[in-house]
């Protein structure tokens, strides 16, 4: 006979006891769900059904500026030290970790490209 151990499928949903510090929130392009930077993550807010899950992506300190894209697919989180992820929204899974080596001031995402304030200049990217 075999065996069966029941093993519990555990994920991380919702960040307790950490506070709003800095940064920008959004709504989201249904204006239904908000994203708000919690310390190293973002949380989502769904506002009509009054609940909330924190995304699985961890900057490396605080997040400082958000960006998302006009479909509301991707979001960019910058924090203060200049490390960016890149994050798939509705699959709640990290695409990509980069760094602008530096402070970023400011981000926005267009339809077509993504420009952030960098180091006293405008940068521009291509997605």
């Amino acid at each position: 006979m075999s065996a069966r151990r029941n093993v519990a499928q555990y994920e991380f949903a919702n960040l307790c006891g950490a506070s709003y510090k800095q940064g920008n929130v959004l709504f989201g392009p249904d204006g239904t769900t908000l994203f708000s930077p919690v310390g190293n993550r973002v949380t989502v807010f769904d506002l009509a059904s009054a609940s909330s899950h924190t995304l699985p992506a961890e900057n490396r300190s605080d997040v400082k500026t958000l960006a998302l894209t006009p479909d509301g697919a991707l979001l960019l989180s910058v924090d203060a030290r200049g490390g960016c992820v890149l994050t798939n929204v509705p699959k709640r899974t990290v695409l990509h970790h980069f760094s602008f080596k530096g402070p970023v001031h400011d981000i926005q995402v267009r339809a077509t490209s993504c420009c952030c304030w960098w180091r006293c200049r405008w940068c521009w990217c291509w997605c």
